[in-house]
């Protein structure tokens, strides 16, 4: 089965916009090694959006039924949901995404064999793709 990173720019990470690397803009955000720092509460606001919380926020709802609003905030909503996502993924529950969170949570995926989007763990994700 192949799966795909779902990325839609202007369709806000739908099935629009297919691709297969892992680095577009619905693609798991980079937390520590790659920035050097950890999505947080009090991260972006409405004003100011982050890219990286929209597609957590995204992941969240599509993955864990959040029912967040996507504005890019990290808020006590996202934390609240990050924190149940964390929990079911079976690590340290702080609020807080970093690499371990990242890497057990489950984030949206297409699949060439269903035609369909899946929730599948980031460290579960095929590479050679």
């Amino acid at each position: 089965m192949i799966l795909k990173w779902v990325r839609a720019p202007l369709a806000r990470c739908g099935l629009q916009d297919l691709h297969r690397r892992p680095e577009g803009p619905c693609a798991p955000p980079a937390p520590l090694a790659e920035t050097g720092r950890l999505l947080t509460n009090g991260d972006g606001t409405p004003a100011y959006p982050l890219s990286g919380v929209e597609v957590l926020q995204r992941a969240l709802n599509r993955c864990y039924s959040a029912g967040l609003t996507v504005d890019g905030a990290f808020g006590d909503r996202t934390e609240a949901a990050l924190r149940r996502a964390q929990t079911l993924a079976g690590v340290t529950v702080d609020g807080e995404y970093g690499p371990a969170t990242r890497t057990f949570m489950k984030w949206p995926m297409y699949s060439d064999a269903t035609g369909k989007v899946t929730c599948q763990r980031h460290g579960d994700i095929r590479r050679d793709l």
